[in-house]
């Protein structure tokens, strides 16, 4: 071979392995590029939940109902039955064309009970209608001014309830007001009257609520 035609093969031999070389280095540039990308800066949010005051605390045990039993208290709360309570009426302490008493309700069971509210009172004339008393928490006699008290009766112990009525009414001819000689009186809570030979007219005829004590008059 010629010295021309050998330094022809061999520089063609340089630029094929340089460009060989070249090859291989881009092919390794593109495998790393595509194995390990560029990295980005990425941010993370974590959110705490805070327990809202409204709702209750896991760490709280559940609400079991109470096994205490009922108080004494809480049993004396029972309404007085009719076979409890003996009825009478006081005597009478009129003043300036007022008169009045109170109803004595007397337990004579052996537990205590309670009476809210007024008793029922009627005046009772032979041969006319009875005559129903308005309902007051007080008037000229006395009276509760401490509204409706619950009233709890020990055994052997009263409750009370004041009724009033007037002596003169100027609807009557006479001036006088009509006078019934029996009362029926039902005490608070119960459905039994009892009738009493007790006067009272007719005439402005009240009964307050019933009262701790034996006078009628609480406040």
């Amino acid at each position: 071979m010629s010295r021309p035609l050998r330094t022809t093969v061999a520089a063609v031999l340089a630029a094929l392995g340089l460009a060989l070389a070249g090859c291989s280095a881009s092919s390794g540039g593109s495998s790393a590029s595509s194995a390990a990308p560029p990295s980005t800066a990425s941010t993370t949010v974590t959110q705490t939940a805070t327990p809202s005051s409204s709702a209750p605390s896991s760490s709280a045990p559940p609400s079991t109902p109470s096994s205490t039993p009922r108080s004494s208290v809480g049993a004396a709360s029972a309404g007085c039955a009719n076979g409890q309570l003996a009825i009478s009426a006081g005597p009478a302490d009129g003043a300036t064309g007022h008169d009045g008493y109170a109803l004595l309700f007397r337990n004579t069971s052996s537990r205590t009970c309670t009476l809210y509210g007024y008793p029922g009172f009627d005046a009772l004339r032979s041969g006319h209608a009875p005559v129903h008393a308005k309902r007051t928490l007080s008037g000229f006699m006395g009276g509760s001014r401490h509204g409706l008290p619950t009233v709890r009766v020990r055994p052997g112990h009263s409750a009370s309830a004041r009724v009033e009525f007037t002596f003169l009414d100027s609807a009557h001819p006479s001036g006088n007001c009509p006078t019934a000689s029996r009362i029926a009186v039902t005490a608070a809570n119960t459905t039994r009257s009892v009738t009493l030979t007790k006067t009272a007219t007719i005439c402005n005829l009240e009964i307050h609520p019933t009262v701790p004590g034996t006078t009628g008059n609480y406040g």
